[in-house]
């Protein structure tokens, strides 16, 4: 593979950036996004380490939107839960819905 194989013209020539660099500068073109579904909701978003962790995750993955599901088959995440972690997500830069 040539060593600029993979360049597009916006990052010719630069070092390789951080995903989450990358994401933003490149918003207006492309946004992925990812879904907490609502059992993992309360699974992995109830404290502020798990929340981080998902954060951190979406960052060095990309990921400019998550969206938090409120509700599937039986499973109904606690309100408190969805709105501390859409309220972090937030605050980081993501965008959000659910």
């Amino acid at each position: 593979m040539p060593p600029d194989a993979g360049n597009t013209p916006r990052t010719a020539g630069r070092p390789p950036a951080d995903m989450w660099a990358l994401a933003q500068e490149n918003a207006d073109v492309l946004r992925i996004s990812t879904l907490f579904t609502a059992q993992q909701v309360p699974r992995y978003l109830s404290d502020d380490e798990g929340i981080e962790r998902a954060i951190g995750w979406c960052k060095a993955h990309g990921i400019t939107r998550v969206y938090l599901e409120s509700f599937r088959t039986r499973a109904v995440p606690p309100r408190a839960v969805l709105m501390r972690a859409r309220d972090r997500f937030r605050a980081a830069g993501l965008l959000v819905s659910g």
